[in-house]
């Protein structure tokens, strides 16, 4: 049970891009992987100081001053580092501390949210790498990696940015 009333029907998008053998699957990059790795190299021998986030954007501050803006962009997942603290677009902006959210998902039911946990148990940790497959993904030391991921609102339609451990 969550300390909030918070409480928000959702859905995920469809798998872009769907393949017909396994094959294929295997042997597809994602176009942006190699953005990924080129942010990544700017991300290298950092660990993660701070974040805050809003329902559609996640930003997280590393070592050496560089911020990863996570966003949703139409249905997908975009990102970009900046030098500058980016100013998020949407209000209420929340950070460790903030309580969770409780998810209503039409298969599994409902599920916790909650970001500040899975923000807090990152501070400190040595940053690994950033990946992009079916959603963005940001490698820590010794942690399950964060998943970005392009969800819906069920009521609404409103795009929100997911994020979660991808175990």
């Amino acid at each position: 049970m969550t300390s909030n009333n918070r409480t928000i029907p959702v859905d995920s998008e469809p798998p872009s891009p769907t393949f017909t053998t396994f094959e294929e699957a295997i042997r597809f990059v994602h176009p942006l992987v190699p953005k990924a790795k080129a942010d990544a190299a700017r991300l290298a021998h950092t660990t993660i100081e701070d974040g805050f986030w809003t329902d559609q954007e996640f930003v997280l501050r590393f070592s050496n001053g560089v911020f990863l803006h996570v966003i949703v962009e139409d249905k997908s997942e975009g990102w970009r580092l900046t030098e500058q603290e980016p100013v998020l677009h949407v209000s209420p902006v929340e950070r460790i501390g903030s309580p969770p959210v409780s998810l209503i998902w039409p298969v599994i039911g409902k599920s916790e949210w909650d970001r500040s946990r899975l923000l807090a148990s990152r501070i400190g940790r040595e940053f690994k790498r950033l990946w992009y497959n079916v959603g963005f993904m940001v490698y820590t030391h010794g942690q399950p990696p964060l998943w970005f991921k392009s969800i819906y609102r069920a009521d609404t339609e409103e795009r929100l940015l997911y994020v979660g451990d991808l175990e």
